[in-house]
């Protein structure tokens, strides 16, 4: 079973980062040239091979990453698959509509229109290859306010701290402003795909929760977009990983944080009890 998830995975992975390159030779970045220079990849030639290659590592573990929830999930595989490709959109909208320097106008509707066709196509390969029916199991959903709030200020809190602290690459600091609200609305992103899915996570423990959600499903998006920025523009290696390492671990001290102060289910449930192989 995990060859064939291992498998499937990557061919919907390959699926899409071959659609994603499509969409990057035919809607090309507006902001290519706008301010950055571009990337020695780019200069060089070997962008599109390294594109996607990269995207195809990338989606195929974004993907590979629906097995955290298809177990515990009930429910249609229509409604599994888009539940968990909706989880995915609401951080990785917000990611590429972080406002830089070198966003153009065309980019808040080009990138993000970009994102939802492609995971669109995700859900409904998902659907068709790994999603399996459910009906049975129903734990009860549960939706913090308080663990949003924790998201929000922490997430802020760390930005804060790579932008003031770190000068990493930033708006200009006239609009600063701009950049709170996109912290505070990335929390609250990251806040309500936590809230969407946790109840129905593999690990129900509270190490278990914290490193599924944060150190599994968020860091792929977040080493995914900041690798991508890496790829493309010529960027600090030092300010993108920075960036990147301290996303990860706001997100995982928050995840912390909210679990700490809940009551843990300390039992673990085997996916293979389902269909009984290993």
């Amino acid at each position: 079973m995990r060859k064939q998830r291992l498998l499937h995975s990557a061919i919907i992975g390959g699926l899409m980062a071959a659609l994603f390159v499509v969409f990057s030779l035919f809607f090309a970045n507006a902001s290519f040239q706008a301010i950055l220079a571009n990337s020695v990849f780019v200069e060089t030639g070997t962008y599109y091979p390294l594109l996607f290659l990269g995207a195809w590592l990338a989606f195929s573990v974004m993907t590979y990453h629906y097995f955290l929830i298809d177990f515990r999930l009930p429910g249609p595989k229509s409604f599994k698959a888009t539940l968990y490709v909706v989880s995915q959109l609401l951080i990785l909208l917000l990611y590429v509509s972080e406002p830089l320097p070198h966003r153009v106008d065309l980019d808040w509707l080009v990138n993000p229109l970009k994102l939802v066709i492609l995971f669109m196509v995700q859900g409904k390969l998902i659907q068709s290859l790994l999603a399996r029916e459910r009906l049975m199991y129903r734990p009860k959903p549960f939706f913090y306010p308080r663990g949003i709030l924790v998201y929000m200020l922490t997430f802020t809190l760390f930005r804060m701290l790579t932008y003031w602290g770190l000068d990493g690459y930033q708006a200009s600091h006239d609009m600063f402003g701009i950049s709170l609200m996109w912290t505070l609305s990335m929390g609250l992103a990251i806040g309500l795909s936590f809230s969407t899915i946790q109840r129905y996570l593999l690990r129900q423990d509270q190490k278990g929760k914290s490193q599924a959600f944060a150190l599994s499903f968020f860091a792929s998006y977040s080493i995914a977009y900041h690798a991508y920025m890496l790829l493309t523009y010529q960027l600090s290696w030092w300010d993108m990983v920075s960036r990147c390492a301290l996303d990860v671990f706001a997100v995982w001290l928050a995840t912390w944080i909210i679990l700490y102060f809940q009551i843990n289910e300390r039992q673990e449930i085997t996916p293979y009890s389902v269909d009984g192989k290993a």
